[in-house]
């Protein structure tokens, strides 16, 4: 069967949703472990955050010390948090 234009672009959509999903492109994606995290899932409704998730991101640094551009070359942890160095 040969798939009509419709068809195609439906299959298009879906591999684009999937790739979304799972961060990689198909090929880079195990059939096997691809779905591992729905164990972790959270249910309900998917949505998107209309101003960004950058403000959720910048809720949990509030009141870190956030540095760009410069490598981590340790991380020391203990129960009370991390610190990278």
């Amino acid at each position: 069967h040969k798939l009509s234009g419709l068809e195609k672009r439906l299959v298009q959509w879906h591999i684009a949703n999937l790739e979304y999903g799972c961060g990689a492109p198909l090929r880079l994606v195990s059939l096997r472990y691809w779905d591992q995290d729905d164990a972790w899932a959270f249910g309900g409704p998917h949505c998107l955050i209309p101003s960004g998730y950058q403000r959720i991101v910048d809720a949990l640094a509030e009141g870190l010390e956030v540095q760009v551009k410069r490598a981590v070359t340790r991380i020391r942890w203990s129960g009370r948090g991390a610190r990278g160095q």
